[in-house]
């Protein structure tokens, strides 16, 4: 009988020593993902309903830092993170200006950080105020697109999708500076584009136009540039700007319908998300109807939290 209890003692031992089964290995998207009958969710490749849950931090794309020195992401550990929670979803931001000033991330004095790459060549001649030479803004910076396209592509492979920032204007809104080298603003490039921007937290000239100008042209060959170097992923999931003002409803819309125009002629057409703020309320958008894209027949679906 002793010898019975033992060898049933050490087989649950052996057991609970066993390891967990490991996680399936997620399968390659193949398809972009399309509007299901359900404005909540979307449909996968396979025509299943699909929700996208994930987790994201603000420099997934580009590096950041601070005291004038930026730290690359492991980006292959934090796909691993991503894949080892389950997660399906996550965001590749972009910030626009090559520094930003006093995120709150600390009780008191909030520090500046500078953020690389950017999608221009920096040329010159002259110094933008960010001490870095003046953007070309008809010059692109490959090594940036290059990036989008491998971080995505791997994305792609571990079965995640992305949603791709193409412009950020929660920091134009509030995070801006006199020595900021935002791309837009006349001392900062020789291209003769200006938005206008004198100083304070916010400037907002390259958003809140009400009609196309020079800058919405520049702006349209950088969408361009993006579509043309991700579109044959079926993975993306395209977001013109995050918690942009409630003046850059002609912006947006502008972007949403050149986005789906453009990509009408690709070989995939992506939902597009557009995050709108209004007063109380975050809404948070995949073509939402009113837009442009909606008109045009687009998937569309739409999350309002009121805050």
């Amino acid at each position: 009988m002793y010898n019975v209890r033992l060898s049933i003692v050490a087989s649950i031992l052996f057991v609970m020593a066993l390891p967990a089964p490991a996680r399936p290995l997620p399968a390659k998207i193949t398809r972009p993902l399309v509007a299901s009958d359900n404005p909540n969710y979307f449909k996968d490749a396979s025509g299943s309903p699909l929700i996208l849950s994930g987790s994201q931090t603000w420099n997934t794309f580009q590096d950041w830092g601070t005291n004038g020195s930026v730290h690359r992401l492991d980006f292959r550990g934090f796909i691993d993170f991503l894949v080892a929670h389950g997660h399906n979803f996550t965001l590749l931001w972009r910030v626009e200006m090559p520094k930003f000033c006093g995120l709150p991330t600390t009780a008191s004095a909030p520090p500046d950080f500078w953020v690389s790459p950017h999608p221009w060549q920096r040329t010159g001649p002259g110094n933008a105020t960010d001490g870095g030479l003046k953007f070309d803004l008809t010059k692109f910076d490959q090594s940036y697109f290059d990036r989008l396209r491998a971080r995505t592509q791997a994305l792609n492979d571990a079965g995640i999708y992305a949603g791709i920032y193409l412009f950020t204007g929660e920091f134009l809104k509030s995070f801006r500076c006199s020595s900021d080298g935002y791309p837009f603003t006349g001392a900062n490039n020789i291209n003769g584009i200006d938005d206008g921007y004198t100083g304070g937290a916010k400037g907002l000239g390259s958003i809140n136009m009400t009609a196309p100008n020079a800058t919405t042209n520049l702006q349209d060959a950088y969408v361009e540039k993006v579509i043309d170097t991700v579109n044959d992923l079926p993975n993306v999931l395209w977001v013109v700007s995050e918690e942009s003002p409630l003046d850059s409803v002609w912006w947006n819309d502008h972007h949403i319908a050149h986005i789906r125009t453009y990509e009408s002629r690709k070989p995939h057409q992506h939902p597009i998300g557009y995050h709108k703020r209004q007063p109380g309320v975050h809404t948070h958008c995949t073509d939402v109807a009113g837009c442009d894209a909606e008109r045009n027949g687009a998937p569309g679906a739409c999350a309002p939290n009121t805050q």
